[in-house]
């Protein structure tokens, strides 16, 4: 009996964790998808930053922060860079 509510004791402690890390990736996490046909990702804020490489439009990517005009944001492939706010809605 007592090895039953330890047993139902942890998974309920695992699941609860389990939960809290889906509900901080899928509500807190800031996405953004590209609306433009072309969209430049510049190393920094700026549009006189050197251009890493174009992103295609329909990519999904998460907004780490913001800067002036510009979102820093993180693509699938866990590379990072600057596209303009314009070019990219949130969803």
């Amino acid at each position: 009996m007592r090895a039953g509510v330890i047993v139902a004791f942890v998974l309920l402690v695992v699941t609860a964790g389990l939960t809290t890390v889906k509900y901080d990736m899928d509500f807190l996490t800031t996405r953004a998808v590209i609306t433009a046909d072309e969209c430049a990702v510049y190393t920094g804020p700026s549009d006189l930053s050197p251009k890493e490489l174009d992103a295609a439009p329909g990519l999904v990517v998460e907004v780490l922060s913001e800067s002036g005009d510009y979102y820093n944001v993180l693509f699938e492939n866990k590379r990072r860079g600057w596209i303009r706010r314009d070019l990219a809605a949130v969803i």
